[in-house]
């Protein structure tokens, strides 16, 4: 489903068009690199992000709770 920015001027520079789309930035830090995926829409021109800031319908289990021995 599209955002409703999608398709729609840019209100930073009004010269582009927002589209929904997903970038990742990585960056080094001390000899390690960190990656990061963000959801928005995107300015064609002047790369302005307007991120989605709403949750994930379910979120991923990251954490699997530890099940405790019976005695």
């Amino acid at each position: 489903m599209a955002s409703k920015w999608n398709g729609q001027p840019c209100p930073l520079c009004g010269l582009g068009t927002l589209h929904d789309g997903i970038k990742t930035a990585v960056q080094d830090y001390k000899g390690h690199s960190f990656s990061s995926t963000s959801h928005g829409a995107f300015c064609d021109q002047c790369a302005t992000a307007w991120l989605n800031t709403m949750p994930p319908k379910k979120p991923p289990n990251l954490l699997v709770p530890a099940k405790n021995p019976t005695p």
